[in-house]
């Protein structure tokens, strides 16, 4: 579900060590590994929880890109998302209209935004580093199906 809620733009000046990541993705032979190496990047450094979206809720307006990547360990999905957009453009290798934020629910009820981001060959991939946490693998978003039951597209996944 695509709705312009949470969708922050890029910034022109980016913190110095968000510079350094988008610098050598630059170096990268292609997209889809740029695509690759930034979702790993993101959710190798940031962490979902659960209890902690919640207690946290205070910061999911924080737009200091600095600040934010400054913190260790739990981000929000959002947050989470608008790092890897940044690294994504910074690159020099997609554009701000590649990448677009998209809305499913997790535990039935809770929002949680992934993103999409359309190659210069047309293809899409779902990209959601937030749900690495809980086991969901690139190419797929999280969203909940009760355990068992299969997905009409293949786009999430059970969990």
């Amino acid at each position: 579900m695509r709705i312009p809620f949470f969708s922050w733009p890029v910034q022109k000046r980016l913190p110095k060590e968000i510079q350094i990541g988008c610098d050598a993705l630059r170096n990268s032979p292609n997209q889809e590994i740029v695509l690759r190496r930034a979702y790993d990047l993101v959710s190798g450094r940031f962490r979902a929880r659960r209890s902690r979206t919640y207690i946290l809720i205070h910061k999911i307006l924080s737009r200091d890109a600095e600040r934010v990547w400054s913190r260790t360990n739990f981000l929000h999905c959002t947050h989470m998302n608008w790092i890897l957009k940044i690294l994504l453009v910074g690159s020099g290798w997609f554009k701000e209209a590649d990448v677009s934020e998209h809305w499913a629910f997790v535990w039935y009820c809770s929002p949680h935004q992934y993103l999409r981001v359309r190659m210069h060959n047309g293809h899409e991939f779902a990209v959601d580093p937030w749900a690495r946490t809980y086991g969901v693998p690139f190419g797929k978003y999280a969203r909940s199906i009760p355990p068992g039951c299969q997905s009409a597209d293949d786009h999430s996944t059970n969990w």
